[in-house]
């Protein structure tokens, strides 16, 4: 019936087929188990390296602070910037600070 409409026969593949395709899956599995723990491997290694970089981070960031203890809060955080130390205020921490700037009335050009 199945020829008769112009497809082709079912046929049950060999057992030395479904040996090749059994054995296939078997090594993608491995190699799937095997990134997997490669995965979790790197991952616990990035942990530690994070662990580290925020230690190095907090020792540069106080040592310049120490070092520019001395001056005034708006110089230290400029001379900061230089080092890579930005301080971004919170919204809470934000002092409203109005500038004025001089108009073109009182400076004829």
């Amino acid at each position: 019936m199945r020829i008769s409409k112009g497809h082709n026969l079912i046929t049950n593949p060999s057992i030395a087929l479904v040996k090749v395709w059994y054995e296939k899956f078997i090594d993608t599995y491995k190699f799937q188990k095997t990134l997997q723990k490669n995965f979790v491997r790197s991952q616990e290694k990035l942990l530690e390296l994070r662990k580290q970089a925020d230690e190095i981070i907090l020792n540069v960031w106080n040592e310049v602070e120490h070092y520019f203890a001395s001056l005034p809060e708006d110089k230290k955080r400029e001379n900061a910037k230089l080092y890579g130390l930005v301080y971004v205020l919170r919204k809470n921490e934000k002092k409203k600070t109005v500038v004025q700037e001089p108009s073109t009335a009182d400076n004829p050009v």
